[in-house]
């Protein structure tokens, strides 16, 4: 068995380089705070990730970064069961009924009048954009700044994807290697995905392949059968795909060894 290599840790100056790029575009647009949106039901949880580095596992969060004073994670109540929310550099975490109603309750306490919003059009619930819109409080959207703004990557954050991509290429060849008729679609993909997990993936992988007889395929991609064999001449395209790593693997020891 390969030996389990240490994932790299975002560090706090990286953290400070994230949380100062914010409060610098805040800064320049008058703006009192943001509210970065992300739901784990829509694709759009690393956007919380970046900001918290909170994994979700279901449900929604956000991350809200005030021009000025310490970001919170505010969380719906029914959010507490799910996720291993020590996992977040955000020290101050909130579990509500409602997070747009405490988010624009907040704001009034502290004299906000704009609040930008990351996931206003995508990733915010109903129920949230309803509670927030519901009084004075300017609201921004702002998913063009926060998507250019990150894209600006620092050589920390840099070394942080090459590390997703290395493991990804090491994934891929682990399928090719496993490749041989007779044996099952789950069966080809599993040392790729033994590999990942145990070196710190966790759940944030998503693999899947297009596959189907004589040299054709289905219409979209699925998880691969663990029943029947394949056979020399079906055609398979896997998508390995993950999330690399950016806490040690130490912390889910269970799956690390």
């Amino acid at each position: 068995m390969e030996a389990v290599e240490p994932a790299p840790v975002v560090s706090e100056q990286e953290i400070e380089r994230r949380f100062a790029k914010i409060r610098q575009t805040l800064a320049a647009g008058g703006i009192d705070a943001l509210a970065v949106a992300g739901t784990e039901y829509t694709g759009f949880e690393g956007a919380i990730r970046w900001v918290s580095g909170f994994r979700m596992v279901h449900r929604y969060a956000y991350g809200l970064i005030p021009a000025d004073g310490d970001p919170i994670a505010v969380f719906p109540a029914e959010a507490r069961w799910v996720g291993q929310h020590d996992e977040s550099w955000i020290d101050e975490k909130v579990f509500v009924d409602t997070p747009g109603a405490w988010m624009r309750q907040l704001a009034e306490q502290r004299g906000w009048k704009r609040l930008a919003v990351y996931g206003y059009n995508f990733a915010m619930p109903v129920r949230d954009f309803a509670a927030i819109t519901s009084g004075d409080l300017e609201i921004i959207d702002f998913d063009l700044e926060f998507d250019l703004l990150r894209a600006v990557k620092s050589q920390e954050e840099l070394g942080l994807v090459q590390h997703s991509f290395d493991l990804n290429e090491r994934g891929f060849w682990k399928v090719l290697q496993a490749y041989e008729p007779g044996k099952t679609e789950a069966a080809i993909l599993a040392p790729a995905e033994e590999m990942f997990v145990r070196n710190g993936t966790t759940r944030t992988t998503q693999n899947m392949v297009l596959s189907g007889r004589n040299g054709n395929a289905g219409p979209e991609f699925k998880h691969p059968d663990p029943v029947r064999p394949v056979e020399p001449s079906d055609l398979l395209l896997y998508s390995v795909e993950i999330a690399g790593p950016t806490t040690p693997c130490s912390g889910w020891s269970e799956w690390c060894r």
